[in-house]
């Protein structure tokens, strides 16, 4: 049905709750100790929200697309691709805004770019921005996937989801890696602190 996905209210209805425990967090940490807390901690709570929505849908997708064939045959692969198309899209925004906000960041914490390979934060970072790329690597080949279904008639075949669904593991597991990195920078002490 059209309203399958609840509809705008109760997105918001859980959203707003949501950005509003990230912001205390976030106004906890290295964002509130930067020249700008003003910029830095509404940026840094959307960010978390956007790591969030990315790599929680990956893993949703990932154990959706292994379940939901098996279970439910054709109709489960028409389904599967329904759901790959709107993930898609939320998780090129996620990514989008991920990127923004990360150098956004990232420049708030450093007093120049030469922190980047100075620091330890600043290593951190750059572990994290290419782990990112390499994450990026296999969602790429996933929504190429996905704009290529998005073409043709009936549902996608199991092989087809199967490597999308491979993909989202894939990276589902770098991501993860980068979310203990970033649990690692806020342990670090940022250069301009």
């Amino acid at each position: 049905p059209r309203d399958a996905d609840g509809g705008l209210w109760p997105a918001l209805a859980m959203l707003v709750p949501a950005l509003v425990a990230l912001g205390s967090i976030s106004a906890q940490g290295h964002a509130s100790t930067t020249a700008m807390p003003r910029l830095q901690i509404p940026v840094d709570a959307l960010h978390a929200a956007a790591a969030s929505a990315w790599v929680g849908g990956l893993a949703i997708v990932g154990v959706f697309l292994l379940r939901l064939p098996r279970v439910s045959g054709r109709g489960g692969r028409l389904v599967g691709g329904i759901v790959l198309a709107r993930f898609s899209a939320l998780a090129l925004l996620a990514v989008a805004i991920l990127v923004a906000s990360g150098v956004i960041r990232a420049v708030g914490q450093m007093s120049s770019p030469t922190d980047l390979w100075e620091t330890p934060y600043g290593w951190t970072i750059l572990v994290k921005v290419g782990l990112l790329a390499i994450a990026g690597v296999f969602a790429l080949r996933s929504r190429r996937i996905v704009s290529a279904l998005r073409r043709t008639q009936g549902p996608p075949n199991t092989a087809t989801l199967a490597i999308v669904r491979r993909n989202a593991w894939i990276t589902t597991g770098i991501t993860l890696v980068v979310v203990s990195l970033s649990a690692l920078l806020v342990g670090q002490v940022p250069p301009l602190s």
